[in-house]
This record gives structure tokens, C-alpha cells and sequence, in this order.
């Protein structure tokens, strides 16, 4: 049974994410990052869950990350020489990774902390005319559709270790799971994270079908932790569309962001035992003790991955649980400055990108309640989601003018005047954001810009 759901859910997204209607010619470098960054970690996700890769392969795991750092490093350096800026905000989040690296020169490689910078750098070197949101979530759709094509053909081709045996604590709900021993973990964390945010802009139908199968998905990953981005997300997502226009949308949006942030919180204070949340507990108690020893600064990025092994602690990549890895990792005042980075990129967001920036940032949230899926300084389960908030933070500051209606072929008389209708926007949709600094500092003097009139 556990094959059959896995093959319809599949389908149905490969089917449901198919573009309409004619696309463009030429993909854009933001398309090309975003795949690199989304759908080539899926389809990876996907091949370790199967046990198809080793997921202890090295080898190919830094392949899989080469094309989105090759890509990153490509899109900052094209920014930078065509009159791009620096976003302050997103380089105010990189403030803590290197006051802290210095913890980890010695005794411990700097290798994962220095793809992070890298893959970070498409988000801190902004072009000239921001990126492009209808290309990032075309590719964000092709990267979905792409992990969903692969679980197709494994199981088509009837892979052995597709389907594996339920862990001692937890299962599908199909008497199955995808993989084994909860080795499809990091698989239903993206397929949630991606699912939510690739179907912003889909009809409501095929946006329902996408997130059912997800849905679906998810559950043969037995991923208890991707439940909470897939479900805060699909909430924030339904009240940006239901409310879109509307006075009431923001409200929704600091709702959401409230109790995501509560859910975090409440992980990181509530008394647990060392065995609770498969034996999440004991990595919980154990970042309590920690903080409370070194509170202001922490203890440097990759800390986790440095400990020793010993009779009662097992070292593990993450603490499971954001707030708590931020302050281990960082510190009181470098988590405060991450912060206040988030805060500053919120307030130069563009009007038209606040929806997909909340979005994305309310699902990066919920995928710290109990794990880290993505964190500024290090590589975890799907490096580019901490990436994709700054990257919808730095598109178009206007939208396109609607075209106008063709004037008469020339040798034809008309009697009726050319009639041009003008864009009628709300007054909950006034472009209130492009009054504020963008908090970008230019990389090279290119003279004074065209002023665009809104």
C-alpha cells in the first residue's frame, strides 16, 4: 500500500506543477540558482532515502552542493559588476558566523562553514534590478516536480530499499516508510518547505492537489518534524491568498509569525525528559547546560559536530531546534544581531515581494521547531531555505505596467479612440514600502538611476 500512495502522490504533483501556457525562452541566473539550490537537493534527498547513494558518501554529497555554490558565487559576481548593491541586512546576518568562526579554527575544518558564506553570497550582492520572483518560483516548481519524478522512477523500477521497515518509535500511516530508520527525515523536511512556497502563485485546485500529496509524501517520510512547516506554511499561505488585498492580511501575517514563534520558544524552555521527541530531550537539556556556561558569545558554528562521543551523549549535526542552536551556536548578542538583520531586510522588502518574503520565512521558522532545516554558518539538511527569504527580499521594487490596448493598424480607420485602463490598486496594496530605505549600499557608482514612477 505504502508503494501504490507513493506512486499517485508522485503523479499527481509531476502532473500538477506542469507549467501553463507558454514559458520563456531563456532562464535567468535566480532560476538557475534556484534549481541548483532546490531541485538538485531533492533529487540527492531523494536517492539517499532510497539508500540508492550512501548517505555517509561524501564524495557525492559536496557534489550535490556544487552546482548551487557554483551558481551562488556566479549570480553575486555578475550583481556586483553590473551596478549591484549590498544588502546590509542579510550581511548583518553573517556578522555572527565570523565573529564565531574563530572557536572552530582549531581542531575542526572550516570547510562547511565556508560553503555556507558561499552559498549565502547570492543573497548578500543584490543586482541592479533585483531577482526575479516569477522565475524563482517556476524553478522552485521544476525542483519539486523533480524530486516527485524521482521517487516516480525508483519506484517504477522497482527499487529494493524505496519502501523500508517502520522505526521502533515512529511510522507511516501506510505500514510503511520511504527508506529505512527514518533515513527519509531530511527528504520530508524540503518536500514540505518547497511544496508550500512553490504553489504561491498556482490555481487553488492544483495548489490543494500539490499540498495533499505533499502531504502524502511527508507522511511515507515519517517525518514528524516537516509537520510543522508543511502545516504553519500551508496556514500562511491560505491567508495570503484568501486575504490578498485585503486590511486584514498583515494581521494574518503577524499572527503566524507569533505562533511560530511561540512553538519554537516553548521547545527550547518547556521541562523535557532526555528520551522525549526521540531522544530530542537530551539534546535540548544538554543546550541548556551549555548556554548557561558560555551565554553572551556561545560557542562557534559546527559545535555540535565537534563533540566527543561519551557513554551518555551521542554528538549529533544540530540541536533540533533553532532558537537553541542559534544560541549555542552564536550567543545571545550574535543571535540578537541575526535578528536584527531579519528585522532590517523586512522593512526594505518591496511591496510586491512581502507575501512570498513572509511566506518563506514563516516556513523557514516552523522547520526549527524541532530540527534545523536551514541556519546561517553551516550546511544542514537543505542549506538554500535560510538563502530564499533575502532572495524574494531583493526583487523588483515595481511590478510591470499592465500593456496597454493595441492602437489601430496603420490603413485601417477606427472611430473609437485608443482606451489604455489604468491599474487601479487598493489602498492596502499602495506601494507604502518603496518610501523606506532598501538598506542597500551600491558596489560600484553607475550614475544617477532612471526614477520609475509608480
Amino acid at each position: 500500500m505504502a508503494l501504490t500512495v507513493l506512486v499517485v502522490s508522485s503523479l499527481l504533483i509531476v502532473l500538477a506543477t506542469r507549467p501553463g501556457g507558454s514559458r520563456p525562452s531563456r532562464r535567468g541566473p535566480a532560476w538557475w540558482w534556484a534549481f541548483s539550490a532546490f531541485g538538485v537537493q531533492l533529487v540527492y534527498l531523494g536517492l539517499t532515502a532510497a539508500k540508492v547513494v550512501a548517505e555517509d558518501n561524501q564524495v557525492i554529497g559536496q557534489l550535490s552542493l556544487a552546482p548551487m555554490i557554483v551558481v551562488g558565487v556566479v549570480v553575486a559576481v555578475r550583481a556586483a559588476r553590473t551596478g549591484g548593491s549590498v544588502a546590509m541586512g542579510a550581511l548583518l546576518c553573517l556578522a555572527p558566523v565570523v565573529v564565531t568562526s574563530a572557536y572552530i579554527l582549531a581542531g575542526y575544518s572550516l570547510l562547511s562553514p565556508a560553503q555556507a558564506i558561499l552559498i549565502f553570497l547570492a543573497a548578500v550582492v543584490v543586482p541592479r534590478a533585483g531577482h526575479d520572483r516569477e522565475e524563482i518560483l517556476d524553478a522552485l516548481r521544476c525542483s519539486l516536480r523533480a524530486g516527485a519524478a524521482t521517487l516516480l522512477v525508483l519506484a517504477v523500477v522497482r527499487v529494493p530499499t524505496l519502501i523500508g521497515d517502520c522505526r521502533f518509535d515512529k511510522c507511516s500511516s501506510w505500514g510503511g516508510q520511504i527508506g529505512a530508520a527514518g533515513s527519509a527525515n531530511a527528504l520530508g523536511m524540503s518536500l514540505a518547505f518547497v511544496g508550500v512556497v512553490a504553489v504561491m502563485e498556482l490555481p487553488w485546485w492544483r495548489a490543494g492537489v500539490v499540498l495533499g500529496s505533499v502531504y502524502l509524501l511527508v507522511d511515507l517520510c515519517s517525518s514528524r518534524s516537516a509537520l510543522f512547516p508543511l502545516a504553519l506554511g500551508a496556514a500562511a499561505l491560505l491567508g495570503e491568498r484568501a486575504l490578498r488585498g485585503g486590511s486584514l492580511v498583515s494581521v494574518w501575517r503577524t499572527v503566524t509569525f507569533v505562533v511560530t514563534g511561540t512553538f519554537i520558544t516553548l521547545i527550547a524552555v518547556l521541562p523535557w525528559l532526555p528520551n522525549d521527541f526521540t531522544d530530542r530531550g537530551s539534546l535540548w537539556l544538554a543546550a541548556r547546560d551549555l548556554i548557561a556556561d558560555r551565554p553572551w558569545l556561545g560557542y562557534g558554528v559546527s559545535y555540535w559536530v565537534r563533540l566527543p562521543q561519551t557513554a551518555t551523549f551521542y554528538p549529533n549535526y544540530a540541536v533540533h531546534n533553532l532558537l537553541l542552536e542559534m544560541l549555542v551556536s552564536f550567543g545571545v548578542l550574535g543571535t540578537l544581531v541575526l535578528m536584527a538583520g531579519i528585522v532590517a531586510t523586512r522593512w526594505s522588502v518591496p511591496t510586491p515581494s512581502i507575501p512570498l518574503w513572509s511566506l518563506t520565512t514563516v516556513c523557514w521558522l516552523a522547520g526549527g521547531v524541532t530540527e534545523v532545516l536551514s541556519a546561517p554558518g553551516r550546511v544542514y539538511l537543505l542549506p538554500a531555505v535560510f538563502v530564499l527569504p533575502f532572495m524574494f527580499a531583493a526583487g523588483p521594487r515595481v511590478e510591470p505596467p499592465p500593456p496597454a490596448l493595441a492602437p489601430p493598424v496603420e490603413g485601417m480607420r477606427s472611430t473609437a479612440p485608443t482606451i489604455v485602463v489604468p491599474r487601479l490598486v487598493p489602498l492596502a496594496e499602495r506601494r507604502v514600502g518603496d518610501l523606506r530605505p532598501r538598506l542597500l549600499v551600491p558596489l560600484v557608482s553607475t550614475g544617477p538611476r532612471e526614477r520609475v514612477r509608480g
